[in-house]
């Protein structure tokens, strides 16, 4: 069996890593596994791509695929699945693209549709006109209340304070908001590559938007969190100052991120003997269709249907519990004394 040499943690070659992603990510999070988690990468032969992915004794789960030059990808995936084969581990891909699920169809995988990713063109950007009255409409009846927007710095200390209190605020008022694995909103990871948006209402920071870089060119609007009593509009002005300052500094995109069993006819529940119950599940402690009517305020100007691969072996219950393990639990490092508990 191969060493897990083969596959170094990202913190090692951590410039190799960036340095492909800021070339060529072009889905949104990818740029997570440069956070305080205990990601591995696989490169393909000539480090023109690569794969990131979490390992947790039952699960190999990779979050969005894999990263580079088109050729390469294919390669990438390849030697993920011979990865997770070799350690019989369960393979889960989550929120691809229809490259990766025609992949995975070529290679005796499975695939299901989960969703979209919605973006925005940056060039067309604008709240002017029908398509973005919503938003609008919720910046200007916030303004009319006394609501104002900057830029924060999360190497200002006073900044840092602000995002640090919003953030408290906002998982206080849910238990289930204290997520903790790589999922979870926590402005301090990343904030060296990170911008940050902030409603004030009178000396109060009331509401804050995150954007995290998809590649050089664009970005992703990834949290955004308000107080409970944070005034209608406040957040919806954060995010159209992001928009609008990203615009002007000549970025191309922004990401809305995915949008989980969202499509053009709504809110799309699945069904089965096993998608349906493991829907509920995750839908119980993410609660996809809240995350889902937000951000849908935000019209896109365009989408892309998003997948879950994996394998057939994969539906044991053995990769099944450590799926919602990597889903719901921050890792320990190889060399911390915790250790991944087993089923």
């Amino acid at each position: 069996m191969p060493s897990r040499d083969r596959a170094p943690l990202v913190r090692d070659v951590r410039d190799d890593v960036f340095g492909l992603l800021k070339s060529s990510g072009t889905l949104a999070g990818h740029y997570c596994v440069l956070g305080p988690d205990p990601w591995r990468v696989l490169f393909t032969t000539q480090r023109s791509a690569m794969i990131c992915f979490l390992d947790d004794g039952g699960a190999v789960l990779c979050w969005r695929g894999p990263v580079g030059a088109s050729p390469d990808l294919d390669e990438a995936l390849n030697l993920l699945a011979d990865y997770a084969q070799r350690r019989r581990r369960g393979l889960f891909i989550l929120e691809c693209d229809e490259a990766t699920a025609n992949w995975a169809a070529a290679n005796r995988f499975r695939s299901r549709w989960v969703g979209t990713e919605t973006s925005i063109d940056l060039a067309r950007w604008s709240v002017d006109g029908k398509k973005r009255r919503k938003l609008r409409w919720a910046k200007n009846h916030a303004r009319s209340l006394g609501v104002t927007w900057r830029e924060l710095h999360g190497n200002n200390r006073t900044d840092e304070t602000f995002l640090s209190t919003v953030e408290e605020a906002w998982k206080a008022e849910r238990a289930d908001r204290r997520t903790d694995s790589f999922l979870r909103s926590d402005y301090r990871d990343l904030i060296e590559l990170r911008r940050y948006f902030g409603a004030f209402d009178a000396e109060t920071c009331v509401a804050t938007v995150t954007c995290t870089p998809l590649n050089a060119r664009s970005w992703y609007l990834q949290d955004l969190v308000r107080r409970p009593t944070a005034p209608r509009g406040a957040l919806e002005g954060a995010i159209v100052l992001a928009l609008d300052t990203l615009r002007d500094e000549g970025f191309l995109e922004v990401s809305n991120g995915p949008l989980p069993m969202s499509s053009k006819h709504g809110f799309e529940k699945p069904r089965g003997f096993l998608a349906g119950p493991l829907f509920s599940l995750f839908d119980r402690h993410f609660h996809f269709e809240s995350i889902n009517r937000f951000r849908s305020k935000l019209e896109p100007d365009a989408t892309q249907d998003l997948f879950v691969v994996y394998a057939p072996r994969s539906l044991r219950p053995r990769s099944i519990w450590s799926l919602l393990h990597l889903l719901r639990t921050r890792l320990a490092f190889p060399d911390d004394d915790m250790s991944s508990p087993s089923p």
